[in-house]
């Protein structure tokens, strides 16, 4: 779904289960920002939720932070983004996803959540 994107945070990928925020633009230029959640363990399951920003309310957080619009994934980087030796829990990483969309809305955009 994301045509190019910038990996956010990442729990440590050596654990069982792995949480990892991934923000870019789409084909319809909305702004994505995914949260992925993958189960090594046998049984496990995986899964995604996609917050999606359309082009209008993108827009809206690039003029509010005073930034280009395609700036925004690095401004979530810049903001929200861990360094790799930090290693992080997927509990944390959803923490972090939660933190992003209040941003988002703190912005004064809207977005919608899928699965």
């Amino acid at each position: 779904m994301i045509r190019s994107g910038s990996i956010i945070v990442e729990s440590g990928n050596d654990l069982e289960i792995v949480g990892t925020i991934v923000s870019g633009f789409d084909y319809l230029n909305n702004l994505v920002v995914e949260y992925g959640f993958e189960d090594y363990r046998i049984g496990g399951k995986d899964y995604s939720y996609s917050a999606i920003i359309d082009e209008d309310d993108a827009k809206v957080m690039a003029r509010h932070l005073k930034v280009p619009l395609s700036s925004l994934p690095q401004v979530l980087y810049d903001k929200f983004g861990c360094s790799f030796s930090e290693i992080l829990v997927p509990s944390e990483v959803v923490g972090i996803f939660g933190d992003i969309l209040n941003f988002v809305l703190d912005c004064g955009a809207k977005y919608k959540l899928k699965r």
